[in-house]
């Protein structure tokens, strides 16, 4: 009987201390990112809320110079992950931008350079 109880013990603080490192810790995110395979741009965005019940908006921009080549806009709760691609023309120095809002609260933009060779 004394066995059983001590084994009980043993599992309860076992599965106790299993439940405290369950909770994850999160903080806002907003990563883009931009490559190339040949004259394929490559276009990504991550965005990471503090909780999945934020509100997230984001306006993606690709550039070449002061020239809008495409947009897209993505939404969600919590997290959007956002991946595309889009065909240059020419060779040069590409931008992708990220203008994004979480609850409410516009975010200073975000971008990332490549170049396509």
């Amino acid at each position: 009987m004394k066995k059983r109880a001590i084994a009980l013990v043993l599992v309860v603080v076992m599965l106790l201390s299993v439940s405290v490192f369950a909770v994850d810790a999160r903080s806002k995110s907003i990563s883009p990112g931009l490559s190339f395979n040949g004259k394929t741009a490559n276009c990504y965005l991550e965005v990471v809320g503090d909780n999945m019940s934020d509100t997230i908006s984001a306006t993606i921009t690709l550039c070449r110079g002061t020239t809008v080549l495409k947009t897209w806009t993505e939404s969600g709760s919590g997290y959007i992950f956002f991946s595309d691609t889009y065909t240059v023309s020419t060779t040069g120095t590409y931008r992708l931008n990220a203008d994004v809002t979480i609850n409410g609260t516009t975010y200073p933009t975000v971008g990332h350079s490549a170049t396509c060779k």
